[in-house]
């Protein structure tokens, strides 16, 4: 990240180049994306049954935005692993919950306050 916080163009190649087909790789993908997320309670993961949901809300913000567009370009990562992109700039991808078979995930922390369109996200 430079000095106001926006990620690297490096970052953002890395991204863009990183491994994301297989679940491990698409969820350590992902925790790396929302380290980087400008605004923490805008990038979360939570459990949602036998998936792990990873929800980033930009906020208007260019460098989440710029993220997220590096992430578009992860062809495989954005083919398999995302479902859903909402009005509210909200992006949803959802992963397998590793807990399940490797005792190990990525940290669940809870929904997006501040979103736009932060509806109701259980699964139906």
């Amino acid at each position: 990240m430079d000095e106001d916080g926006y990620p690297e163009e490096e970052e953002l190649q890395d991204i863009r180049d990183a491994a994301g087909f297989q679940p491990e790789d698409a969820c350590a993908l992902l925790e790396r994306v929302r380290q980087l997320w400008h605004w923490p309670n805008y990038a979360t993961v939570t459990e949602a049954g036998d998936k792990l949901r990873h929800e980033f809300c930009t906020g208007g913000w260019s460098g989440n935005e710029s993220l997220i567009e590096a992430l578009q370009d992860n062809t495989m990562l954005w083919l398999r692993w995302w479902p859903l992109s909402e009005r509210g700039w909200r992006y949803v991808f959802e992963t397998p919950n590793a807990t399940s078979h490797r005792g190990a995930a990525c940290g669940a922390s809870g929904g997006l306050p501040g979103c736009a369109s932060n509806g109701d996200t259980e699964d139906k």
